[in-house]
């Protein structure tokens, strides 16, 4: 049996409108060519989540995935519609724009997997006669790892942007509650930006295409995780230059997450 589910039209906001130089920015990607500054992947995930955890709450958490691929902007004065389309133990979503141009597609599901395990988008896909990019960052360049603690403003913020009206700081105890997971790739997102990336061969500013996140436990604010990162994959896909991230999150020496992510830059003979 097949259940659907269509959110109404909602707004979401740009919380990153301040990062002089990026597409969230209005000049930057004014120049670039498009009609705005772009909402965050974040945020337009979270907008999306809310339907897996309105669906299966709690037990989500304690063991789920999901995978979005980001295919078109969002702007904040754009209304969009989230969807999802539910059988069994997998969901396929989407969030789409009041005109119907598809902006974010994704699936999730319930168990600890990892949604790029079989997926061809792992594969390193170097097209004939393209420049080299990356290179002193190739794949299996370790990031390090980083001590990091989630904060409820932060989650908080991030929920009203996304505008789901029910959140998703589900309550795991009469006392704890559960994090945002898109709060969770924004620390990796942070992490990368803390490190030099090899970025000759391409053009900037580069956008976040892909994220794909994996949880084995409920995660809490104000609580230590350890992160570990590194460079899995990289190349060209579609003509663009491709990089992708990816992390692992402990708890005291037990994983409870795991993530990928992924960023495109235009090729730097399109300048």
């Amino acid at each position: 049996m097949t259940t659907r589910y269509t959110g109404e039209p909602r707004l979401l906001a740009n919380l990153a409108d301040d990062e002089t130089g990026s597409v969230h920015d209005e000049k930057t990607a004014r120049a670039l060519g498009y009609q705005g500054a772009f909402v965050p992947g974040s945020i337009v995930a979270t907008h999306a989540i809310g339907l897996i955890t309105d669906h299966w709450g709690e037990r989500w958490f304690e063991g789920g995935w999901y995978r979005f691929k980001f295919i078109s902007p969002v702007y904040s004065n754009v209304a969009v519609t989230r969807s999802a389309q539910i059988q069994g133990n997998e969901m396929l979503l989407s969030v789409a724009d009041c005109q119907g141009l598809l902006c974010c597609a994704g699936e999730a599901g319930l168990g600890y997997n990892r949604p790029w395990q079989d997926k061809a988008a792992s594969v390193s896909a170097v097209e004939a006669g393209t420049t080299p990019v990356f290179a002193t960052t190739p794949p299996g360049t370790e990031l390090g790892e980083w001590t990091f603690r989630l904060d409820p403003v932060s989650g908080d913020k991030l929920v009203d942007a996304a505008a789901d009206d029910a959140g998703h700081c589900r309550s795991i105890s009469d006392q704890r509650m559960s994090a945002p997971p898109e709060l969770l790739m924004e620390m990796a997102l942070k992490h990368v930006h803390q490190h030099e990336i090899d970025l000759s061969g391409t053009r900037g500013p580069g956008m976040w295409t892909q994220h794909e996140l994996a949880l084995s436990k409920a995660l809490l604010f104000d609580h230590d995780y350890r992160l570990k990162q590194w460079v899995a994959d990289s190349g060209y896909r579609g003509g663009k230059p491709f990089i992708d991230f990816e992390f692992t999150v402990s708890d005291r020496g037990q994983q409870v997450a795991q993530g990928r992510h992924q960023s495109k830059w235009l090729p730097f003979e399109n300048v």
